[in-house]
């Protein structure tokens, strides 16, 4: 009954999986009937697997079985379409085994191989390579060893051979073996059997019928049908050809079966007369090696009779009755005498050998490494280590394995093949009984022979073999250095770092595929996640080839927490050899929306070219953020297809895409941008009204970066719609007011192309007449850009109008800038500051306009910054979000909130920075900074409270605002953004905790009195000078901060300087000279009143000082002091 249960629920099992393969072959992967007919299918087996331990399929003869049983037709046919038998045929491979530790990654993988096309797996290199390919060769045991040890329990192949020699009726050989009963078949059977011809074949048609017969016992038995046969047989042929059927029916039945097959004949009952000359014949016919294989399985058969049974069993009389008979026949005697003087030639020889290796070991062991040449020493080397180990001779052991290793490195190349053969079978035992001294020995000279292979292929492999093994164990046993060696060689073998051998890069794919330790690989992926500084570990995982790198790939589409998924793609950044193809062939695969971005995102990371083509459909994904990983895995990997691709993707991407291309393509501005560009304007009407305003800026923002009269048609053919009452309607004045500016960009730029080579040799005469009147070498000046504009200021500066040639040059700065000349744009910041050092609006305004123009040009998308919020929100949540944020761009000091005001607005800091201060007896004093991925006005956003501070724009910043009202709005359909949202800007610090924590610092942080004049540097937001730079008195410092007093020549400087870096150089030490950098905020800059023009400004550190700098700095100041005192 419980064998019933079993078959039903097996057939159950194979139903649901071969649906999940048929459900996957017919439908596109990303649909929702592969995802369901998959976790159907997965459950299914499992549930298998959880009562009854394992599932396997295999064939019987031709038919399919399930567990060992095989399916009925009524069974195979009630499936329309079973594809699980077709392609274990087709892939060559005889069973599947599918084990209690499958998991959900291994059922994915055993989908994709029974999902494969013929052309897939022909291109993988075959079924076999295929599977290994994927990790998944412990699924489908190799058959030969199986098969191998069913020879020996019974006879096999009998049947093939004899359908192959034999084409006769059935019945006839049923009647030879006495089952049939019809008188006319009996009689025909007379009549073949009286032929010599037909007699030998119904012989051989009954042998072959009664060993089918004896192999599904599984057994070697004496069937009562054969001594049947043979006397019937006898009754038939006449006395004279009987010797001639007898030695033809041997000749053919000697020739056709193996070894297990002809023990199990011999093993009949062979009767009298014509029964006894069929015996000698066949052992008449039996090579003599032939023979020994038949002796060995029956001597093999007789002792696991006797364990089993005992002495006295009847199996052990059965085969020693039939091993008896053996020994007593001519051949069998002549086998065994054979084998006797053997033996003894042996034994003698095994004496004088054992006598030379000992002298040989002895050799060895004083430090004759000359005697390594001896091939008969060099094969017993491995037995001789393991003696002496066995024996406790540690020391023996080691100088016979440093004295191989010397041999080997001295470059020998006599006997170098046997000797690392020895040396891998001394590895192999010494690494399974954990001797890890001894197999360092060995480890470099095995390394260096897989890294530079000039042995047999044989060989390279049980070499390969060995250091797979070394390298498992030792992590196992915690010696993970040595472990992570060989890894590290495997990998640079497997990505053609080392070794060009086609064979050795596949051998070693082969062997570490099949060796990898899949259930290793969850927790080291978890140790990864919860460490992500020990790279160690995650290097340890990710270069153990593509069965590991499918596995990270897996864990990654499942995972929606930023942090890992940042970690896991860093993983698969470092074996990007084979990532590639396994994240094209996925991405076509139904997963969530983040599963396709973090894919499309890897592939941004480690893709190539040509792979840049294949994210252009997920441009018009159903989630933004998807779309926006595609467009920016595009144009990361497209290379010297990027513009090409860009311009296509213009044509079949959603419109928000298309704002982002247009974007990108500013880099890229040239006569084919601008007629697409030009085309696109053309057809704005197209674009919906929600997003027509943000389009045709971006557009006319990018055409007016295109100097061609291609750019300029296309402005002007728009700008002439303003006059079209409709349309003007339809188009706000900011974006006519953009088109006026692009066309005046395009003909100023176009205008300046055309006279810049005449102008620039003007330009340099003008300058060496200048530099002559001012009596500098005519070499000191250079040409910039060749541009009249800088003409301009080069004759304002000659006539003394300086607040003239600085507007004019931060035009100019503003224009080289947007065309992305950097290098132009630096140059003539710093000409800027040679005209007026003192000039901090515009100095400062200048370093803000190339921030500004670069960091458009690699931008940090909205996503990007704001990617562990959006991550946590649905489809949904984050579109409604999204499309209800309003962007603004505040200028340089620019009052975002003031004090005191009911603000119901929350602020996103895309780019930039700015400033929260409040208002202190007349001065502004800085509360913090905050920078581009922060978010302030949740307290009155979320709590409906004044604000208590003010906030102003450091420099240019970009932010995004939600209102209050628009948030209300979502209680009933999103009901849980709000909560999301707030959760969210908890994790940023409120004002009025960052007032209580400053105030306690200032309380808790000692200030020492500090005298000198010292350097400051005023700063960018990166940290770097922007050329300004002065003498400051000192006045107090703390850890935490300092105070000095300088000079400011107009007031509205000092406001400028409040929120920005700074950096001081402080002395130090005992040595004139020595000092240190300290960089910070400052926090306030106040008018002292006492001397006009002098300020004090106090600067908050970015990091705290440790009370021995501290003590330095003073102690330097003050040694300072006192020698100007003694100098005065």
């Amino acid at each position: 009954m419980s064998q019933i249960v079993l078959q039903s629920k097996s057939v159950d099992a194979l139903k649901a999986f071969n649906n999940a393969i048929v459900t996957s072959r017919l439908y596109p992967p990303e649909t929702p009937q592969v995802a369901n007919a998959v976790e159907w299918g997965y459950k299914g087996v499992k549930l298998f697997l959880r009562e009854h331990g394992s599932l396997y399929f295999t064939f019987k003869g031709d038919v399919p079985c399930i567990c060992g049983t095989p399916l009925d037709q009524e069974v195979l046919d009630s499936f329309a379409n079973l594809i699980v038998f077709r392609q274990l045929r087709m892939l060559g491979i005889p069973k599947l085994l599918i084990g209690p530790e499958m998991d959900r990654f291994a059922f994915g993988q055993l989908l994709s191989v029974f999902s494969a096309s013929p052309d897939k797996i022909k291109k993988e290199g075959g079924g076999l390579i295929f599977i290994t390919s994927l990790g998944l060769s412990s699924y489908f045991p190799e058959s030969v060893e199986d098969r191998q040890a069913e020879e020996v329990e019974s006879p096999d192949n009998a049947e093939g051979h004899s359908r192959t020699m034999v084409k006769l009726q059935p019945e006839l050989v049923v009647s030879l073996c006495g089952l049939e009963k019809r008188e006319s078949i009996n009689s025909e059977l007379a009549d073949k059997l009286a032929v010599k011809e037909t007699a030998i074949d119904l012989l051989v048609a009954g042998v072959a019928y009664i060993l089918q017969d004896i192999q599904k016992k599984k057994a070697i038995v004496a069937s009562p049908l054969f001594p049947v046969m043979v006397r019937r047989a006898a009754a038939g042929i006449g006395l004279s050809e009987r010797m001639q059927v007898a030695h033809g029916t041997a000749r053919i039945l000697t020739e056709n079966l193996k070894e297990p097959a002809l023990c199990v004949l011999l093993s009949q009952e062979f009767p009298e007369d014509f029964g006894g000359v069929l015996y000698d014949a066949l052992i008449g016919f039996l090579a003599l090696d032939v023979l020994g294989g038949i002796f060995v399985i029956l001597r093999e058969q007789l002792a696991k009779a006797k364990l089993l049974g005992g002495e006295k069993s009847p199996r052990v009389e059965f085969f020693g009755k039939v091993l008896l008979q053996l020994m007593n026949t001519r051949k069998g005697k002549q086998f065994l005498s054979t084998q006797k003087a053997k033996a003894i030639i042996h034994e003698g020889e095994k004496a004088r050998k054992k006598r030379r290796l000992e002298a040989g070991i002895q050799g060895l062991l004083q430090g004759n490494t000359s005697l390594l040449r001896s091939e008969e020493l060099v094969q017993d080397l491995p037995d001789a280590v393991m003696q002496m180990l066995d024996r406790d001779a540690f020391a023996d052991a080691e100088v016979l394995i440093r004295g191989m290793v010397d041999f080997m490195q001295s470059g020998n190349e006599a006997g170098r093949e046997s000797l690392l053969r020895s040396m891998a079978a001394i590895g192999e035992r010494l690494a399974v009984d954990s001797r890890w001294n001894l197999v360092d020995l060995l480890l470099d000279s095995l390394i260096q022979t897989v890294c530079r292979p000039v042995v047999r292929e044989a060989l390279l492999e049980k070499i390969v073999a060995l250091l797979h093994l070394v390298m498992q164990k030792s992590w196992q046993c915690g010696e993970f250095g040595r472990g992570d060696t060989i890894l590290s060689v495997f990998f640079r073998i497997r990505t053609g770092q080392v070794g060009k051998s086609p064979f050795l890069k596949a051998l070693v794919g082969k062997v570490q595929d099949r060796g990898i330790q899949r259930t290793q690989l969850p927790r080291l992926l978890a140790d990864c996640l919860a460490d992500s500084k020990d790279e160690v570990v995650g290097h340890r995982l990710a270069l153990q080839g593509p069965v590991a790198v499918r596995f990270l790939v897996e864990a990654l589409i499942n995972t929606d927490k930023m942090a890992d998924r940042i970690r896991i793609i860093d993983l698969l950044t470092s074996s990007r050899g084979f990532l590639a193809s396994i994240i094209l062939e996925r991405l076509a695969e139904h997963m969530p929306w983040y599963g396709k971005r973090n894919l499309i995102k890897l592939l941004g990371e480690t893709g190539g070219e040509d792979d840049a083509g294949s994210v252009l459909p997920y441009l018009k994904h159903e989630d933004f953020r998807v779309q926006r990983e595609a467009f920016l895995c595009l144009y990361r990997i497209a290379g010297k297809k990027r513009k090409g691709l860009l311009l296509t993707a213009l044509g079949d991407s959603t419109e928000l895409i298309k704002i982002e291309i247009i974007a990108a393509l500013a880099n890229m501005c040239d006569q084919e941008v601008a007629v697409h560009l030009s085309q696109l304007l053309a057809d704005h009407e197209d674009v919906s009204e929600k997003n027509r305003t943000d389009f045709l800026l971006q557009l006319l923002d990018t055409l007016g970066r295109c100097a061609c009269q291609e750019a300029q048609q296309g402005v002007e053919t728009f700008l002439q719609l303003q006059g079209v009452r409709a349309t003007r309607k339809k188009i706000s004045e900011q974006v006519w007011s953009s088109a006026e500016k692009a066309l005046k960009n395009l003909e100023s730029d176009l205008q300046d192309n055309r006279k810049k080579h005449v102008q620039a040799n003007q330009l340099r005469k003008i300058a060496m007449k200048q530099a002559a009147k001012m009596g500098k070498a005519a070499k000191t000046q250079r040409i910039i850009t060749g541009l009249q504009q800088e003409q301009v200021v080069r004759s304002l500066v000659a006539q003394g109008d300086l607040a003239g040639a600085k507007d004019q040059l931060l035009q100019l700065i503003e224009k080289t800038a947007r065309l992305h000349n950097f290098a132009q744009a630096e140059n003539l910041r710093e000409w800027l500051l040679e005209i007026d050092q003192t000039a901090f609006g515009h100095i400062i305004q200048a370093a803000e306009i190339i921030d500004r123009e670069k960091a458009a040009a690699i931008d940090k998308s909205h996503l990007e910054i704001w990617s562990r919020l959006y991550d946590v929100l649905t489809t949904e949540e984050f579109s409604v979000l999204y499309h209800a944020l309003k962007h603004r761009t505040y200028r340089n000091d620019e009052v975002i909130v003031s004090q005191g005001t009911l603000q119901t607005t929350l602020f996103f800091i895309n780019n930039g920075k700015v400033k929260l201060y409040f208002e202190d007896k007349g001065g502004e004093v800085l509360i913090k900074t905050m920078g581009s991925g922060e978010i302030f006005g949740a307290g009155a956003f979320f709590d409906a409270s004044v604000w208590t501070v003010s906030v102003a724009s450091v420099g240019i910043s970009a932010l995004s605002l939600l209102k209050l009202d628009r948030l209300q709005q979502w209680n009933e359909e999103y009901p849980g953004l709000e909560g999301k949202l707030n959760d969210f800007c908890r994790k940023f610090e409120r004002v009025e905790e960052f007032l209580e924590r400053s105030s306690r610092d200032r309380r808790d942080h000692e200030r020492h009195r500090i005298s000198g004049r010292v350097q400051s540097i005023l700063l960018d937001n990166h940290a770097q000078s922007i050329g300004v730079s002065a003498m400051v008195e000192l006045f107090d410092i703390s850890v935490g901060g300092i105070s000095y007093m300088a000079r400011i020549s107009r007031r509205e400087n000092a406001r400028l300087l409040l929120g920005r870096k700074m950096q001081v150089n402080l002395p130090v030490g005992e040595k004139t000279g020595e000092s240190v950098a300290v960089i910070g905020d400052i926090l306030a800059v106040r008018s002292t009143y006492a001397v006009e023009n002098d300020y004090s400004v106090h600067l908050k550190f970015d990091k705290l000082l440790n009370q021995q700098q501290l003590f330095e700095i003073v102690a330097a100041t003050q040694a300072i002091q006192k020698g100007s005192q003694v100098s005065r």
